[in-house]
């Protein structure tokens, strides 16, 4: 008689939500430029939205679905978004340094399940 060995394996919720790639961290970015950053990510239930909070903080100052935009007002007119349900693109207009700082990225689905990644953002004087 052989001994078998059953192994079950169950869908996690991490394994529902996954960033498949994100920007370096820390971000290194001269004052007065624009930054650019990209997220691409994976979810197998109903997308939501992507945010983007300080590190810490449990309310974002934006908030992008595929629909709507919610922008703090310290931050219109300085950043811009998009998403599909499988990337993000946040984009600081001209970076001032006040935004060095450590941020959290974040994708929820509709299940309440959510994703986050650190990022530090260094802003750096030009002189």
């Amino acid at each position: 008689m052989k001994n078998q060995c059953v192994v079950f394996f169950s869908c996690a919720e991490s394994q529902l939500l996954t960033i498949i790639s994100q920007p370096w961290s820390p971000v290194f970015v001269l004052e007065g430029q624009a930054l650019k950053l990209e997220w691409t990510f994976s979810i197998s239930r109903t997308f939501r939205r992507v945010q983007l909070s300080f590190l810490g903080e449990s309310v974002a100052f934006l908030e992008r679905s595929l629909t709507t935009l919610f922008l703090n007002e310290r931050f219109a007119g300085r950043l811009t978004a998009s998403t599909t349900e499988t990337n993000a693109t946040i984009s600081f207009l001209s970076v001032s340094k006040s935004d060095s700082n450590d941020y959290v990225f974040a994708v929820l689905d509709t299940s309440g399940g959510s994703v986050t990644a650190p990022l530090q953002v260094v802003v750096q004087c030009k002189y």
